[in-house]
């Protein structure tokens, strides 16, 4: 049974998505330029989600393509 992916990932499952640690995904919500849009929800102020098709758009505005050095 194949499931869809969840539409809202925590900061630890967006960090599974980048292959890095929680703390690389907070650096980058930090950035000055284009920084990663994450949120607070309205139920809980302590967790932060990023939207994934945000996340998607991100990475594609952001990412290094393999084999380049950046």
């Amino acid at each position: 049974m194949e499931y869809a992916p969840r539409e809202y990932l925590s900061v630890k499952e967006a960090a599974a998505e980048f292959h890095t640690n929680d703390s690389r995904v907070l650096e980058y919500a930090s950035r000055e330029d284009d920084p990663l849009p994450l949120f607070h929800p309205p139920w809980c102020t302590r967790k932060l989600l990023v939207k994934r098709s945000d996340m998607v758009e991100w990475m594609d505005r952001n990412g290094v393509p393999y084999g380049t050095k950046g």
